[in-house]
């Protein structure tokens, strides 16, 4: 009796610790949890802004990988208009080759670093070109593409914007020749009969030719110089690079450049009305403006500040959305918001942007000496609409000597100096 009381404490204890673990390593879990969706929610209180934790790896490897940022209706039901657009970032390690593949959206490539052989082949035959920093290209839906990083010392990458085909999906989807596991041929999907009708051959040589195990496999391979060398062969210059279409609005504090269909008709097959990029001086400021089209912006590098005004309601009240942005960050700026962009103070703020919609979009800025749209107002309007009277609106916008961008530096110096 008094061994099976004994036993029956040790297993009550025992069961006690058990479950004390349990509980510890179940409140451990949740606080994890709770932490991570703190941190999520943190980021998403600006729903315009997509840090880039938020991208998803559809492939990785040592010698790269390729990211996906999920559909912005996912996060923003205001961006549903944008349901069909995806943005992607590549990168690849030097001499390495992303193997052919398809997909059901159409493309705009922009190469960010090192130096690449894009091909890129249809019924109608191949077409290879090199791309470099800047260089841009757009590829229709279901065009197979392969790529090679040719640089022998820089990664390769690669900003890009896909629009899914109308007649397809909205979600994007890869389709690979070769391959026996990731990635999987899509030769897999037909029958033995079908594949030896086809191509006919025994089933045998179609396995050991195209649906083999290979050593080195893999969505991004690495190459040799012979091999680059022949990718190389009769390769032409890409369709266009974003430096030659400097901005008027640039000076010595940024520039801007910028491209839309009415010079490059191309444009219209990737579904985008503008592309372009930026570079900030430090501390740098883009004035607050608005344009007609909706514009995702990309960090290529740096750090700065987004500062944009949107309705809070039908009444007029407005909400401050702000985001401190840094590399690899996607921030969208939906039609006809004002927003501002500022480079921090301690380096270089360059970005990648592309508008969606219009063509005709231009840049309406809302301060600054020239082009300013306040300037272009009556008297009256002034009048009605300001708390000062029309001189002291016209005084107040003389102040401004500079237009479209402007270094704050000054005035943040200004600003220490009477906290001291």
């Amino acid at each position: 009796m008094r061994l099976s009381l004994l036993f029956l404490l040790c297993f009550l204890f025992l069961a006690s610790i058990s479950v004390s673990a349990s509980f510890g390593k179940a409140r451990h879990v949740q606080q994890a949890s709770h932490a991570q969706q703190q941190q999520d929610e943190e980021d998403q209180q600006n729903p315009y802004y997509f840090p880039s934790h938020l991208f998803q790896t559809y492939y990785t490897n040592e010698l790269g990988y390729i990211r996906v940022l999920p559909r912005f209706d996912r996060y923003n039901s205001l961006l549903s208009e944008l349901d069909n657009y995806r943005i992607l970032d590549f990168q690849s390690i030097p001499e390495t080759f992303f193997v052919p593949h398809h997909s059901n959206a159409h493309y705009l490539y922009i190469v960010l670093t090192g130096k690449a052989i894009f091909t890129v082949v249809t019924s109608g035959g191949r077409v290879s070109y090199s791309l470099g920093p800047a260089d841009g290209l757009t590829v229709t839906a279901g065009s197979t593409v392969h790529v090679a990083n040719i640089d022998s010392d820089e990664d390769l990458k690669v900003f890009q914007v896909a629009r899914t085909a109308d007649y397809s999906p909205k979600e994007l989807q890869f389709f690979f020749p070769g391959g026996y596991q990731s990635p999987q041929s899509y030769y897999y999907g037909f029958s033995k009969l079908n594949l030896v009708s086809s191509f006919n051959a025994s089933y045998e040589e179609i396995q050991t030719t195209l649906l083999g195990q290979k050593k080195n496999q893999g969505v991004i391979v690495k190459t040799t110089q012979e091999q680059i060398s022949q990718l190389t062969q009769n390769a032409t210059s890409g369709p266009f690079n974003l430096l030659n279409y400097l901005l008027p609005v640039s000076n010595e504090n940024g520039k801007i450049w910028e491209v839309r269909p009415s010079e490059l008709p191309q444009l219209r097959t990737a579904g985008v009305s503008s592309v372009g990029c930026a570079e900030l001086k430090p501390g740098s400021i883009i004035l607050p403006h608005a344009n007609s089209e909706n514009t995702v912006i990309y960090v290529v590098e740096g750090n700065g500040t987004f500062e944009m005004a949107s309705p809070e309601s039908i009444a007029g009240q407005v909400e401050s959305l702000t985001a401190e942005i840094t590399v690899g960050d996607v921030y969208v700026i939906p039609s006809f918001h004002p927003v501002a962009l500022r480079a921090s103070n301690n380096g270089y703020l360059r970005f990648v942007s592309v508008g969606i919609y219009d063509e005709n979009s231009l840049m309406n800025f809302l301060a600054g000496a020239n082009e300013n749209l306040l300037k272009q107002f009556d008297n009256v309007a002034k009048e009605l609409t300001f708390s000062g009277s029309a001189e002291q609106v016209d005084a107040l916008l003389e102040k401004q000597t500079q237009s479209n961008i402007v270094s704050s530096l000054s005035h943040q110096q200004e600003r220490e100096e009477k906290k001291d």
